[in-house]
């Protein structure tokens, strides 16, 4: 398949950190090539921050809940596998910092209330944000291995996803992640990478730092 004529203004765009054009090129992707993995991610990426703060949240789960089905779209396309692999990538590594750039990013979001400062955004809404987050991280290993495990390369991806996952379960140790556990994806990641120690829990801080 040729490619969608608006995909690569998309991609010259995201290049250059322009968010307000690679978000309009990656709609008028999705219109033409409705099946369009790449553009189905990074319309949702490009949205996230749009809204009003109040909707920070809701706006990261349904990036989180187009990341299965992105990826599942991008192994059923006719494209080269080198650039299935090279879309796989720019995923990975755009989606792999947001959790903890959300949790950072909504946990700052403060107002003046009198003498008291408040956030923005209720307790719950970074919490269910965070939570999500992390599961996110697993789901996007997950789907990596589903649709392209038997590629080396796309399971590099994969790992990376996990990693952080792991690290940021072990480090918010007072959220919950329903069935995800760090030693099962530890047990994955060392499948690949055989050097891997799942991270003490604890800080953050700390982990980032060794």
């Amino acid at each position: 398949m040729s490619e969608n004529k608006y995909l690569r203004l998309a991609r010259a765009a995201r290049d250059e950190n322009n968010s307000e054009d690679a978000k309009k090129f990656y709609d008028m992707v999705r219109v033409e090539d409705p099946d369009n993995g790449e553009a189905k991610f990074f319309y949702q990426y490009y949205s996230l921050y749009e809204g009003k703060n109040g909707e920070i949240a809701s706006r990261f789960i349904k990036l989180v809940n187009v990341l299965d089905s992105s990826i599942k779209m991008i192994s059923e396309s006719s494209d080269t596998e080198e650039n299935k692999l090279e879309t796989i990538k720019a995923i990975v590594k755009a989606f792999t910092p947001m959790p903890l750039s959300i949790n950072t990013y909504m946990n700052t979001l403060t107002v003046k209330v009198g003498n008291e400062t408040k956030r923005v955004l209720s307790n719950a809404d970074i919490k269910s944000a965070s939570e999500t987050g992390v599961i996110g991280l697993y789901n996007l290993g997950d789907a990596i291995e589903k649709y392209f495990g038997s590629s080396p390369r796309a399971m590099n991806f994969a790992v990376i996803a996990w990693k952080e996952g792991v690290s940021l379960q072990q480090a918010w140790l007072f959220f919950k992640y329903p069935g995800k556990n760090v030693e099962d994806y530890g047990a994955k990641i060392q499948k690949i990478d055989s050097s891997y120690e799942i991270p003490k829990k604890g800080c953050l801080w700390l982990q980032k730092k060794r």
